[in-house]
């Protein structure tokens, strides 16, 4: 699978790009608003963006691994170990390190690198949600800490001991000389897999990476009022740290489908009413289903198209916590007969009669200049 063209963009594609690809996809083809056929399109989504986001698995991925799989996919005569990827990575870079051409930063040691990854999850929910708030479920894939050895990496649970092979560091260095002069190979070591420590007896479950990929139900509340694109924090529920780092969080996104009646504009909402033509001249009262319930509201007398009705706190929640809504905004639009009988005609008639106005009259006006570029 070319995770590249899952995404729809090329192998130079920034940060940015691969997170906005992600997103726009993920829209399109979550299980929660498309068809059942659309899943297996979304964990391939899924997949190439924890790929493709992820550094050291994209590059791996660009030399022809595989890093969904143990030793990142090689065998054979290429690498067999994650050790021998990085290996391979490292070298490209260090080979002039001393020599005036820069040296290489590859996988050096971080105080948060037993930290883990946060996760970005996009959650599809509709305006009813947005209103009246409420929960929903998600399910969650990732690594999350191995529960046999409560995430130490060891069947005994003792702490991890610093490896004997980089003494700690992470890395092994090697120094050869060339004809360009010294030239320094750092490695990862292949031992503890660059972490610097490693537990005495290795869980058999997780094999001592103090992690598994599980799939974790959450349920989620929905924030009253959130806004489409706006984000929510989960601290500590994204993918679990190792040898004691912290885990990292969850990022829910909200998209908001959009609605067939009504129309968000910042924290007032918009909807269209046809009126009859008879009400919206002799005026009337009447009602409509919102999603807080019926509204009754009154039809003033020569109502005209286009004119609107405000109904103040029947609009966005304006926080969370607050009872203070926007507006509610009514566009009229007046409904006239499709076809008028004899009997109609001749009362119209004669209702023209009394206004004095003639058939067919019309008059110019001004207002042309709205429609002028």
């Amino acid at each position: 699978m070319d995770y590249y063209s899952v995404l729809g963009i090329n192998s130079n594609a920034s940060d940015d790009e691969i997170k906005k690809a992600y997103r726009k996809l993920a829209r399109q083809h979550h299980p929660d608003i498309s068809d059942s056929d659309d899943e297996e399109n979304f964990k391939n989504i899924t997949t190439a963006y924890e790929v493709l986001s992820d550094p050291q698995k994209r590059r791996i991925y660009d030399m022809g691994g595989d890093p969904t799989k143990p030793g990142g996919g090689f065998s054979g005569q290429g690498a067999n170990s994650m050790a021998d990827i990085f290996e391979m990575a490292s070298n490209f870079g260090s080979f002039f390190a001393g020599s005036g051409f820069g040296e290489s930063q590859f996988n050096k040691t971080s105080k948060n690198h037993f930290n883990g990854n946060n996760i970005l999850y996009p959650l599809q929910i509709n305006l009813k949600d947005v209103l009246l708030s409420g929960k929903k479920g998600i399910n969650i894939t990732a690594n999350f800490k191995c529960e046999k050895c409560d995430g130490t990496g060891s069947k005994t649970f003792d702490d991890p001991a610093t490896c004997e092979q980089c003494l700690g560091k992470g890395q092994i260095s090697k120094i050869s000389k060339t004809f360009l002069g010294q030239m320094v190979t750092s490695t990862v070591c292949p031992s503890c897999q660059g972490f610097g420590i490693k537990p005495a007896n290795p869980c058999d479950i997780c094999h001592g990476l103090c992690r598994l990929k599980q799939t974790k139900k959450l349920e989620i509340e929905i924030p009253k009022g959130i806004k489409n694109g706006q984000q929510i924090e989960l601290s500590g529920q994204g993918e679990a740290g190792v040898y004691g780092g912290l885990s990292g969080n969850l990022y829910i996104e909200f998209n908001i489908l959009p609605d067939k009646t009504f129309a968000r504009n910042n924290y007032d909402l918009h909807c269209v009413v046809l009126v009859p033509l008879t009400m919206s001249l002799l005026g009337g009262n009447s009602s409509i289903e919102t999603y807080y319930g019926n509204l009754d509201f009154s039809i003033k007398p020569n109502s005209k198209s286009g004119e609107t009705i405000k109904i103040p706190n029947w609009g966005i929640p304006v926080s969370p916590n607050s009872n203070k809504k926007g507006d509610l905004i009514i566009h009229i639009n007046i409904s006239y007969p499709h076809k008028l009988n004899k009997d109609q005609k001749k009362i119209i008639e004669e209702f023209a009669k009394t206004l004095n106005e003639k058939e067919k009259q019309t008059e110019l006006i001004d207002g042309a200049a709205s429609f002028q570029n």
